[in-house]
């Protein structure tokens, strides 16, 4: 069992990217962090807002992707909440 946790008030600048119609693919960031990626998996009914700049929270656990021979981490986001 993977450990769950929260983060709050983040933003995505504007690379949020739907992927088949269904899941988000972001780079977010909290404050002045620097960004680590974060894939969504049917949240895609949250892309207006985030495109559109509004700030969520997020819960999630923590991955390695591999993706081209790279390898890095990643947020497997479990849930989102917008921030209107």
């Amino acid at each position: 069992m993977a450990p769950v946790f929260v983060a709050r008030n983040l933003s995505d600048q504007n690379t949020v990217r739907l992927l088949k119609e269904e899941h988000l693919k972001l780079r977010i960031k909290q404050g002045n962090s620097d960004f680590i990626d974060a894939i969504a998996f049917n949240q895609s009914r949250h892309f207006n807002a985030i495109s559109n700049g509004a700030s969520f929270d997020l819960a999630f656990t923590l991955e390695e992707n591999e993706w081209n021979g790279k390898v890095s981490l990643q947020l497997m986001v479990k849930d989102i909440v917008v921030h209107d």
